[in-house]
């Protein structure tokens, strides 16, 4: 894994390769984010993609946002018929306020594991092993490991790089802003 630290700006020059295989890229993005480590800043970057790489990044992402709000729906059901079934029948009567927000408190972290697994589940059913593989390495294409902002969020980002090759090149492209050497200072604290 490379990292490259660089001042945070607005905008950087961005290599024509996708980030997570080196193909050239086309009009995918995979965004990352991250928080500073006192709370004063986000950061938000666009880094390019191939087409194939987007596209699967895409469907996948998308099984997953399906299932998380499948998820979501089932529970509020559940609880929804719970508690009316609850209430036709008369056990709300017997049961104090606090023992049925007890229950639902147990719930909700239960449908929340649920859902996280369904997540899991959905996403990588149906798949090959090579395009599980493949949907890993642009999940882990580009991180950031540290943004040490400033109090008026500017500052300094460690960007972790999969693909040593891109690395290079944004290293190159961006001549101006990156910090020399290896901070290891800066690259220490995964806070993301």
């Amino acid at each position: 894994m490379e990292t490259v630290t660089i001042r945070r700006q607005d905008h950087y020059t961005m290599p024509k390769v996708c980030c997570a295989c080196g193909a050239p890229a086309e009009s995918g993005r995979l965004m990352t984010s991250g928080y500073s480590k006192s709370g004063v800043g986000f950061v938000n970057f666009s880094f390019p993609l191939c087409d194939r790489c987007a596209l699967l990044s895409k469907t996948i992402n998308r099984r997953r946002s399906t299932a998380r709000r499948a998820g979501l729906a089932s529970t509020l059901l559940l609880i929804t018929a719970v508690s009316g079934i609850a209430s036709v029948s008369g056990a709300l009567q017997d049961v104090s306020l606090f023992t049925f927000l007890g229950g639902l408190a147990i719930l909700a972290p239960l449908a929340l594991l649920g859902i996280l697994i369904a997540q899991c589940l959905v996403s990588t059913v149906g798949l090959t092993s090579e395009v599980r593989r493949t949907f890993q390495r642009v999940a882990k294409a580009v991180k950031i490991k540290a943004y040490d902002a400033d109090m008026w969020g500017e500052g300094y980002i460690t960007f972790a790089f999969v693909n040593e090759p891109f690395a290079d090149l944004f290293r190159q492209m961006n001549q101006g802003v990156i910090l020399p050497g290896k901070l290891s200072k800066l690259g220490k604290g995964d806070n993301m």
